[in-house]
């Protein structure tokens, strides 16, 4: 995972994007992920990364923007070499814009950046992957002990067709800063497997997600992502809580034991 955040942190700083500062600008992807939150300073400003998107090939790109003093955007659509594949020009926006890229500028797997610019300078950006693979990640459980592993199945297919990729199929867990991860292993075609073993020290509330990456080295010799899912929320709790599941069997049972009870009462007066 470190690796693929040193990425997309390459990649926000070779195109020249402030994420922080006075001037700076959220954008609100329709579709995101919660990613490890990193942050980093280049040219006195800071630059960050908390979300990526993720979207499919021929697929509107849906967001907004808010920029408090930015009344004119230009906003723009970078591809994985860096190239423009979209922009448009906003005016008079009170430092709010609503927008949609068309889907046929999305016809490219790979890494995208969304990026925005007021005054000829880059104020905000965030990184998107465009896939053509449709993804479903499938934890065991939703909760687990902290020291315990993780077992996730991750599916794969294209087209309505299961398939096995040729590249890097990872899970990962992410909760603010913090991260740990595992490569998965096909099993059959398009399903893969991973068992992720959870840190002794890691507590609270995870982001699960599994990622594609190629062997294609972009932006500073770093892997290209050519798809990504979520998994939805992992719910890790230190050694010596008893998870909800755990306690289930035993509320259940002195429910059907009360349900006896009654009803042999009910006899008795009868």
């Amino acid at each position: 995972m470190r690796n693929f955040i040193l990425f997309l942190l390459i990649l926000v700083i070779t195109l020249n994007i402030a994420v922080g500062g006075e001037n700076s600008a959220h954008i609100t992807l329709s579709k995101s992920i919660d990613v490890p939150d990193k942050t980093v300073f280049f040219e006195n400003r800071a630059f960050e990364i908390t979300e990526i998107g993720n979207y499919k090939t021929n697929q509107e790109i849906n967001f907004t923007v808010d920029a408090p003093g930015a009344d004119d955007m230009l906003i723009v659509l970078y591809d994985r070499d860096k190239l423009s594949t979209w922009y448009e020009r906003f005016s008079n926006t009170g430092g709010h814009a609503v927008v949609v890229i068309p889907s046929n500028k999305t016809d490219k797997a790979g890494m995208y950046a969304v990026t925005i610019s007021h005054n000829r300078t880059m104020i905000g950006a965030v990184p998107v992957v465009i896939s053509d693979y449709d993804m479903a990640v499938n934890p065991g459980s939703k909760q687990i002990i902290s020291g315990n592993t993780l077992d996730v199945e991750v599916r794969i297919s294209k087209n309505g067709i299961p398939i096995n990729v040729n590249n890097t199929v990872k899970v990962v867990l992410a909760k603010g800063s913090s991260s740990f991860e595992t490569n998965a292993t096909a099993v059959k075609t398009g399903v893969y497997e991973a068992h992720l073993k959870i840190p002794l020290a890691a507590n609270g509330t995870f982001s699960l997600y599994s990622v594609i990456t190629t062997e294609r080295k972009v932006f500073i010799k770093y892997p290209e992502t050519i798809g990504i899912e979520r998994g939805g929320y992992i719910e890790i709790q230190p050694p010596g809580e008893r998870l909800p599941e755990e306690r289930a069997p035993f509320v259940g049972l002195a429910a059907a034991l009360a349900a006896l009870l009654c009803a042999a009462l009910l006899r008795r007066k009868l």
